[in-house]
């Protein structure tokens, strides 16, 4: 059931981006960038703080593998660590954010990691949405996800030669909210093996039960900014 408030705010809130670069030659490469919101509100501040701990927990789980202080000798493999983050939608109700990694501490081969966050006020308090907080009253997740994101993803999956799908129902919520729709990411491991890769599956707002003012909203939201 959507409680989530869609309000008409002239001015929005703005975005940057905070960074951490290290390069040491033949023996490290960091480069990261998470995004910080500015506007003075509850749901900037919210967003701030989890796009943050999000992003740093991915980079000290690459640190707790490699000594980005004190690195290794060049040994012909330099640890790399590197993060993007896309900011699909900023406004002063709904803020998209997302964040892909890769890391490579020197192991068989390196991680692609896929991570979106949504963010808004729902009942008067800003917090993480989940897909049910998207849908209108009666629809189920579960079958936004069965007749709406499986043919896509099945199909994307057997244009690349593979068959099963792997799916928990922790993966429902690995959505992105974008101005045309929603978009599932998924990184390495996330659906398939290694050797299939990733995907983003794109489902447009007119095949999914939210309501109407959702996209006519985003129809006038920001650009992406992207670091």
């Amino acid at each position: 059931m959507l409680g989530l408030v869609l309000a008409l705010i002239a001015s929005e809130p703005s975005v940057t981006f905070e960074r951490i670069e290290r390069d040491i030659e033949g023996r490290l490469e960091v480069h990261l960038a998470y995004p910080v919101f500015h506007g003075s509100t509850a749901l900037t501040k919210f967003a701030s703080e989890q796009a943050k701990k999000s992003v740093i927990e991915q980079f000290e789980e690459f640190k707790s593998t490699v000594d980005v202080d004190n690195p290794p000798p060049n040994t012909g493999h330099v640890p790399l660590f590197r993060l993007t983050s896309v900011v699909s939608v900023v406004s002063w109700d709904l803020i998209a954010v997302f964040v892909e990694s890769y890391s490579d501490p020197g192991g068989a081969h390196g991680m692609m990691t896929r991570l979106p966050m949504n963010f808004g006020i729902v009942n008067g308090k800003p917090k993480k949405l989940l897909l049910a907080d998207l849908l209108i009253e009666g629809a189920e997740p579960v079958d936004v996800v069965t007749n709406k994101l499986f043919p896509r993803l099945q199909e994307a999956k057997r244009k690349r030669g593979w068959e099963r799908l792997w799916f928990t129902p922790e993966q429902q919520e690995k959505f992105v909210v974008t101005p045309a729709g929603l978009s599932w990411t998924f990184g390495d491991y996330d659906v398939g093996p290694y050797a299939e890769g990733g995907y983003i599956i794109k489902v447009p707002w007119s095949d999914l039960p939210v309501l109407d003012s959702l996209p006519e909203r985003l129809k006038k939201g920001a650009n992406a900014h992207r670091k």
